[in-house]
C-alpha cells in the first residue's frame, strides 16, 4: 500500500459527498423551503406515498424525533399530511399534498440529477458496481450501529 493511501478515509470521502449534497439540494430547493434534513424525508414520502412514519424511521436510519421534527416542518409548509392509521391510531400514514404533486416532476428531476452527476463518467456496468459497493458499506455501518446499541444499549 502505498504511504497516501494508508492515510485514506472512506468516513471523510463519504463526509464531503454527503456535504456536496446537502449544498446541491440546499441550492436547487432554497425557493420551497425545503431544508438538506427534509429532502430525504420528502423523497420517501413522495415515493411510498401512504408510508407509515415508522417506516420512514427504519428507511432514513434516523431516531423517531428527528423525523417527527421533519415531519412537521414538511406538514407545516403544506407539503404533507399526516393521518391516523384506521388499524391502529397511533399510527400515522404520510401523504403528498396538492402542492408537492404540482411540482413532483421538478423534485424527482433535481433527486434524480444529483445521481446523475455522481455517476457521470461510470459505465452502466460500472454504476451497478457503485451500487453494490455501498450496499456493502450500509450493510456494515448498519451492523456496527446494531453492536454499539447491544454492548452500549
Amino acid at each position: 500500500m502505498k504511504d497516501h493511501e494508508s492515510h485514506r478515509s472512506a468516513g471523510k470521502e463519504i463526509g464531503i459527498i454527503s456535504r456536496c449534497a446537502h449544498r446541491y439540494f440546499q441550492q436547487k430547493l432554497a425557493h420551497y423551503s425545503i431544508g438538506h434534513s427534509q429532502i430525504g424525508t420528502l423523497h420517501y414520502i413522495i415515493r411510498n406515498n401512504g408510508c407509515s412514519q415508522s417506516e420512514l424511521v427504519n428507511h432514513l436510519q434516523v431516531d423517531k424525533s428527528s423525523v417527527t421534527s421533519q415531519i412537521e416542518r414538511l406538514e407545516a409548509n403544506g407539503y404533507i399530511t399526516r393521518t391516523s392509521n384506521r388499524a391502529d391510531s397511533r399510527s400515522k400514514q404520510l401523504y403528498i399534498t396538492g402542492k408537492t404533486e404540482s411540482f413532483r416532476n421538478e423534485l424527482t428531476t433535481i433527486f434524480s440529477g444529483w445521481s446523475n452527476t455522481l455517476l457521470s463518467g461510470f459505465t452502466d456496468e460500472e454504476q451497478e458496481q457503485v451500487y453494490e459497493f455501498l450496499e456493502r458499506i450500509k450493510s456494515n455501518a448498519l451492523h456496527e450501529i446494531g453492536n454499539l446499541k447491544e454492548t452500549h444499549g
